[in-house]
């Protein structure tokens, strides 16, 4: 994964492992990141979970973090936990 999108990284993906997180700063861009992403997962003859998708959301869950506008929050409920 992190040799496909190698030139991609943190740019507009970031990959760990099987989960990959596409960001952009407008719907227009994001539509076309999107685009490039499945292009290249069919060129490496990957293929994908169409239940794992969630597609155009402000803020997502991630390796215990909330990713969204404002920046990056700890997930409240692993922190309860702790």
């Amino acid at each position: 994964m992190n040799e496909i999108f190698a030139d991609l990284l943190d740019v507009f993906v970031v990959v760990y492992l099987d989960d990959i997180l596409i960001y952009s700063d407008n719907l227009d861009d994001y539509k076309e990141h999107i685009k490039e992403i499945l292009r290249r997962l069919q060129t490496h003859k990957l293929f994908t979970s169409l239940a794992k998708y969630i597609f155009h959301q402000n803020s997502v869950e991630f390796l215990g973090f909330i990713l969204s506008p404002e920046g990056v929050q700890m997930d409240k409920q692993k922190v309860d936990v702790i």
